[in-house]
């Protein structure tokens, strides 16, 4: 009975090491938990390592990944002008994407975490986004 606890300690042991990192994969995504009326994108290209995506303005950077880590650098974007609740989204959203440390892929979601703790949820799109090349 001892030998098959201590195998199946092994077994267990060896299948999370064998699970895959997530990675970054030239997708888009929308992100879920916005204020009601907001859309907020995100697409990469991880070739180049880019990233791009739209609030109100169309934006754009380079990003990092090492293991599950993932950073946001030189957050660029238009300077449209719309309603005061999407600009104060859109403003909050760059603040917190800079603070992304980390990140997971669960199915078709993808899940970055700020360094205070705050999750930003987002779900595969089935269509890719309708942006100018950035």
């Amino acid at each position: 009975m001892k030998k098959c606890w201590i195998l199946m300690a092994v077994m267990g042991i060896l299948g999370a090491c064998s699970q895959e990192p997530a990675t970054i994969t030239e997708s888009d995504y929308l992100l879920s938990n916005t204020p009601e009326n907001i859309t907020i994108t995100l697409g990469f290209k991880p070739a180049e390592n880019r990233f791009y995506g739209k609030v109100v303005n169309n934006y754009f950077g380079r990003y990092t990944v090492d293991g599950d880590k993932i950073t946001f650098q030189g957050i660029g974007s238009t300077m449209m002008m719309g309603p005061k609740e999407a600009m104060d989204a859109e403003q909050a959203y760059f603040k917190a994407l800079q603070t992304v440390s980390s990140f997971r892929k669960e199915d078709n979601r993808l899940i970055l975490e700020t360094t205070d703790g705050e999750k930003l949820l987002f779900h595969k799109q089935a269509t890719p986004l309708e942006l100018s090349n950035p």
